[in-house]
């Protein structure tokens, strides 16, 4: 135990010792540019060569700026402390740049502090976020676009996260091996929530605004979660789905004599028509009976534009 004491002291010891002499380097380099100390004045990745000498001039080159303006234009996102939009950030641009410019060149810029932001879970928690100024986004955008050519090389080709044109999608692809992928049961509560929401028969909304935000939401899911193995759950969810747009239906016809005249317009005999027509169960039980799943099929639901689970499913595999 004595032993372990007096190794751990002089680590430690040891550790200190290290950062003072760092310390005191750094001390005896305070006059020297920064970049220098940050890289070599010439970096080798993959037998590519970057001169890293005039980094700063590279990152405040007039293209490599007006690309990272579009990225921040297009981008768009919330104001920071200062409550500009990335819309007024061209005159801006127009008005002060040189003096930016400057500051930047001259290692006197000094970036605004961001704006605080507390957005809600659903677990009832809140999420802090700080969202920096547009200018300050448009100079972090240049930066980063001169600097990923450096780094963005010596990344291990497994890695996926917070790199250009890769995402959690593609290490999932990449690591799934067999590995079977289902949607959670969380995730799937909160999609049937949104559903409710929008096939609610107490709703006033037309069913083409209904079948709009049900095609929005589908297509939102299969995109999040496509590589799962979830063509059963995806089948069952489209039944319950279609049963509910059944109801709506059902609903709007409101009257016996309109329910009637629609069912014979789509196949229903005269006499099952009047009887179905008068029947007195609720919209949920009679949207389940085999009149109506005869008149309103699937067939029939796709022709007032609604798009399936399932069909969106197939489209990705």
């Amino acid at each position: 135990m004595d032993k372990s004491k007096k190794l751990h002291r002089k680590q430690k010891t040891q550790y200190r010792d290290q950062l003072m002499e760092g310390e005191v380097e750094l001390q005896g380099k305070s006059k020297v540019p920064s970049n220098s100390m940050v890289l070599p004045n010439r970096e080798s990745v993959n037998d590519e060569t970057f001169d890293t000498s005039r980094l700063l001039e590279e990152v405040l080159e007039r293209n490599n700026m007006l690309l990272a303006f579009k990225r921040v234009i297009s981008n768009k996102g919330s104001h920071g402390v200062d409550r500009m939009k990335t819309d007024e950030l061209r005159e801006h641009i127009k008005k002060h740049w040189e003096n930016i410019k400057a500051k930047l060149l001259e290692s006197k810029y000094n970036p605004s502090s961001g704006r605080r932001k507390e957005i809600s879970k659903p677990d009832g928690g809140v999420r802090l976020l700080g969202i920096s100024t547009v200018q300050n986004r448009l100079i972090q955008q240049a930066i980063a676009q001169v600097l990923s050519k450096i780094y963005d090389p010596l990344f291990s080709e497994n890695s996926f996260g917070f790199r250009p044109r890769r995402g959690a999608q593609d290490a999932i692809y990449f690591s799934k091996n067999g590995a079977e992928i289902r949607i959670h049961e969380k995730s799937i509560k909160r999609f049937k929530e949104k559903v409710k929401f929008y096939t609610n028969r107490n709703k006033g909304i037309s069913m083409e605004y209904r079948l709009l935000k049900l095609n929005q939401i589908t297509r939102g899911l299969i995109n999040y979660y496509g590589v799962a193995n979830a063509r059963g759950k995806l089948v069952e969810l489209d039944k319950w789905i279609r049963r509910r747009l059944r109801a709506c239906i059902w609903k709007q016809w409101k009257k016996i004599s309109t329910k009637q005249r629609n069912l014979v317009k789509l196949g229903i005999n005269e006499y099952k028509a009047w009887e179905y027509a008068n029947t007195r169960k609720d919209y949920w039980r009679i949207s389940n009976s085999p009149i109506l799943s005869k008149s309103l099929n699937n067939k029939y639901l796709e022709t007032l534009g609604f798009i399936s689970l399932t069909q969106t499913y197939q489209m990705m595999h």
